[in-house]
């Protein structure tokens, strides 16, 4: 060590010794107030702890390369997007973005007539040509109708695999079912999906992916087992992939939204534990945004790093859990939402309890 590190050093440790009781007071109250989940104190702990931390730096993202909107068309070649989940929230505002800088859109959901009407609006707006597909990516046949429209259609040029859904109730206590269909939505269709279009991205030396993954995945929360784990695949599995695909001129990206104003809430299962109310009443309004800001924020940053979350709370909390600290943030989610992320004891399994929207 140089004279001047061990300067610094001598200087922190007769800090610590100087002010130990102090610190130590701090320390405890800073817990106990973690434990009762005391926000206002807690915002002011983080925010000084973000003066410290290189925020970006920790949780994946690059400062140089965020909020570049003037350089948006040049990171999509013009043709055509697949978008999953298109019919309703952050897919349905990728639809509206992509079309608006002129590439034609294939769309994808369970939901044919909420299709139809966006595939009109878009072709009415921007004049792109706008094909629509009513598909369950559950269902291992619906898979394959999109894999065969696909090796027929227009090249895809961007591929955003938005489709997903939650669920309520531990992973013990619900139907198997509803558990093995979120890992076909969100991990089996995602990379057939993505086996499908990359040869042909990789012939013609560019395309874009994008995966939509959660802050789920880096902060796993009692009833939350399989989405957070699926999701938390997706993100790995992107960040693979991008190292496979250097040099191809094909860009991947996973997409990290955090609390967004979506239907994600409004199904019967949500409904029934008052979900979106209770969400929105306990946690600040700095963090939530909407679907167009975070699919602005993720167009605006392709070209970057592989890592996109929108939101300075987002990129926070990712930041933390890679320090370390994703345990102490479940547990302060876990304070807050236990009873509503358990749900009820046994859920029986429904049709139509998806949202076509991950986060």
């Amino acid at each position: 060590m140089s004279r001047r590190s061990w300067l610094v050093l001598i200087a922190v440790l007769s800090a610590v010794a100087l002010y130990r009781d102090r610190l130590g007071t701090a320390l405890k109250q800073t817990y106990a107030n973690v434990r009762a989940f005391d926000l206002p104190i807690i915002s002011l702990v983080v925010a000084r702890l973000a003066g410290m931390l290189p925020i970006r730096e920790i949780a994946g993202l690059d400062p140089a390369t965020v909020f570049r909107g003037s350089e948006v068309r040049d990171q999509i070649a013009v043709g055509a997007a697949l978008v999953t989940g298109a019919s309703s929230g952050i897919g349905a505002a990728f639809a509206h973005r992509l079309a608006a800088q002129g590439l034609d859109l294939f769309l994808v959901a369970r939901r044919e007539g909420r299709l139809r009407a966006l595939a009109t609006e878009v072709n009415r707006r921007h004049g792109v040509t706008a094909d629509v597909l009513a598909a369950d990516l559950s269902r291992p046949a619906d898979i394959e109708r999109v894999e065969a429209r696909i090796a027929r259609g227009r090249p895809v040029e961007v591929l955003i695999n938005n489709a997903g859904f939650g669920t309520v109730g531990y992973f013990r206590e619900i139907d198997l079912g509803k558990q093995l269909d979120m890992i076909q939505v969100h991990v089996v269709a995602s990379v057939r999906l993505i086996r499908a279009v990359l040869p042909g991205m990789i012939s013609r030396g560019r395309g874009t992916i994008i995966n939509v993954s959660s802050l789920a995945a880096f902060v796993p929360t009692p009833g939350n087992a399989t989405y957070s784990s699926t999701k938390a695949y997706l993100t790995v599995f992107s960040e693979a992939l991008d190292k496979e695909l250097r040099g191809t001129g094909v860009k991947v990206q996973v997409l990290v939204p955090g609390f967004t104003f979506t239907e994600f809430y409004d199904t019967p299962e949500y409904r029934r534990v008052d979900m979106r109310a209770k969400v929105r009443s306990r946690l600040p309004g700095a963090l939530w945004m909407t679907a167009d800001e975070v699919v602005a924020r993720s167009l605006e940053s392709l070209g970057g790093r592989l890592l996109c979350a929108p939101g300075f709370g987002n990129r926070l909390m990712i930041a933390l859990s890679r320090v370390g600290l994703s345990p102490l943030l479940s547990t302060v989610l876990t304070t807050r939402f236990g009873e509503e992320l358990r749900g009820s004891a046994q859920t029986p399994r429904r049709k139509g309890l998806r949202n076509e929207r991950s986060t």
